[in-house]
């Protein structure tokens, strides 16, 4: 299971892979962007969202989300990226683990890349 953080780790390995910089890293215990990365002068703000609990003291920790709570992270991933676009200085993307849970919630994705931890 892929939890917030490794979804972090693993898109901006992907982002370097692809040529950007990164130029920061937020993780579940940290406020902020999650993924900020750069390339030339483009700036990506990207939220990331995991597919269960990596906080050691909650009562989901090491389970999966269910559909609800899927969605309701995508959600608020969704409405940061709005923010940033709106704002229209920066590139903003959200990643989210292409699990089956995630995949059913949501319904199949275009224009996106997988990347595994």
């Amino acid at each position: 299971m892929l939890t917030e953080n490794g979804v972090v780790i693993a898109v901006s390995s992907e982002l370097e892979r692809r040529g950007w910089t990164i130029a920061g890293q937020s993780f579940t215990t940290q406020r902020g962007v999650d993924v900020t990365a750069t390339k030339g002068d483009r700036t990506l703000l990207v939220e990331a969202k995991g597919e269960g609990s990596s906080q050691v003291h909650t009562a989901l920790y090491g389970q999966a989300f269910k559909r609800g709570q899927v969605c309701t992270h995508v959600a608020a991933a969704v409405m940061t990226a709005l923010k940033v676009v709106a704002e229209g200085r920066h590139l903003a993307a959200i990643a989210i683990p292409d699990s089956t849970t995630t995949v059913s919630a949501l319904g199949p994705s275009s224009g996106h890349f997988s990347a595994s931890a």
